[in-house]
């Protein structure tokens, strides 16, 4: 019984450092590129922003996109999408967007959850500064799976395939001005638009 104990143990040791060191499913880094330009749901691109190397912090993404959007109603916002080859836990990267607005000085408000129809979940976030008010919407995406899936969701996607065991992600957000910012409804219907767009780049 003993010895069994132990094969299982190295075992799993084993399917966790193959995983981290991508013995089982290679990344797919995303040509972000291909997204610029394009609208999603009812959030109408307008053009890409600069974005100088440096104000991507110490430890920048592998790839980026950032790009200015209009809502239904006018409102002007910004998406911004960063591929990270590995999801490192113990660094912290990719890490909550609140994380680098609040080391930006950025003091959280109201958060929530918003639940699309396919399962997937976003979160969204009030933030203010100096007296401005601003409302992210924000997730982290993994190949094969939805945004805010449970612990069980993820073992079972694990389950479902050697892409699931892949360990790049992405991190998006939608930023926009809080009194101005596009309803709950078109804000989900544009990221699930978006998720999906990153998952077909992804096969």
């Amino acid at each position: 019984m003993r010895g069994a104990a132990w094969i299982a143990l190295a075992l799993a040791g084993l399917l966790a450092n193959g995983v981290a060191l991508g013995w089982f499913a290679r990344p797919v880094p995303p040509d972000l590129e291909r997204l610029a330009g394009r609208s999603f749901g009812e959030l109408t691109a307008l053009e890409p922003i600069p974005l100088a190397p440096e104000g991507l912090g110490e430890v920048p993404p592998e790839r980026s996109l950032f790009h200015a959007y209009r809502g239904p109603g006018g409102a002007e916002g910004v998406m911004f999408a960063a591929y990270y080859l590995e999801d490192r836990r113990w660094s912290g990267r990719p890490h909550p967007v609140e994380v680098c607005f609040a080391a930006d000085g950025w003091t959280p408000g109201a958060r929530r959850v918003l639940r699309a129809p396919s399962g997937a979940r976003y979160h969204s976030s009030e933030l203010e500064r100096s007296g401005r008010r601003i409302r992210l919407v924000h997730w982290i995406q993994r190949p094969g799976a939805l945004p805010g899936e449970g612990f069980w969701e993820g073992v079972r996607g694990r389950l479902r395939g050697a892409g699931s065991l892949r360990r790049d992600v992405l991190s998006v957000y939608w930023e926009f001005e809080l009194a101005e910012a596009p309803a709950d409804a078109v804000l989900v219907g544009a990221c699930e638009a978006l998720r999906e767009a990153v998952e077909a780049l992804w096969r």
